[in-house]
């Protein structure tokens, strides 16, 4: 049965969709609006209103975000994004060998997930440049930072080992490097399907 909260909530949500989708109101501006929403209507404990901003991932991604705003209005990003665009050309393959080879690389050592946001302002730009679908640069860029960030883990298994692994195997027969080579292989071999 439709309880009077299950009908506010299923309201609610709704209108969110519409004002995510159609973009009248910034993203942010809608979501802390819905949380005070529900709050005001008694549908979310105060107490339990704000727990996420206390969680590891919400401060992960608020701080890539910052970072990222911060390389983009510094100019760093663009200083990036040209110079690899003069030394690569417009190519799409070969945009896409070096930017997945950079992001797979930084993946080893940091975050995939920071490394993922700071390629993408650079593949939306060299994609602009090179009159090419952004959208079609962007999910190679993610998949093969998601790929190659298994090699964070020998890096520091690495720094505690002293370059061998948990299993006593040296760097070139960690399974997180011939997997991010592969794949970006075979993301590589399938972007004419995309295109």
């Amino acid at each position: 049965m439709l309880t009077l909260p299950i009908a506010l909530l299923l309201i609610i949500l709704v209108i969110t969709l519409i004002l995510f989708s159609f973009e009248w109101v910034s993203a942010d501006v809608v979501a802390l609006d819905i949380l005070l929403t529900l709050i005001l209507l008694g549908l979310t404990p105060l107490e339990k209103a704000f727990n996420s901003f206390g969680s590891d991932t919400v401060m992960l991604i608020f701080g890539l975000l910052i970072l990222t705003a911060t390389l983009v209005r510094t100019g760093v990003v663009e200083l990036v994004g040209r110079g690899l665009q003069r030394r690569i050309g417009t190519s799409p393959n070969r945009m896409l060998l070096v930017i997945m080879s950079a992001a797979a690389g930084l993946s080893a050592f940091i975050s995939n997930t920071a490394a993922t946001t700071f390629f993408i302002p650079i593949m939306i730009g060299m994609s602009r440049r090179a009159k090419v679908n952004a959208s079609q640069m962007l999910m190679p860029l993610a998949f093969a930072s998601i790929l190659a960030s298994s090699v964070t883990l020998l890096v520091y298994g690495l720094a505690r080992y002293q370059f061998l692994d948990y299993h006593g195997e040296t760097i070139a027969h960690h399974p997180g490097i011939p997997r991010g080579d592969i794949s970006c292989a075979a993301i590589l071999a399938s972007g004419g399907l995309m295109r």
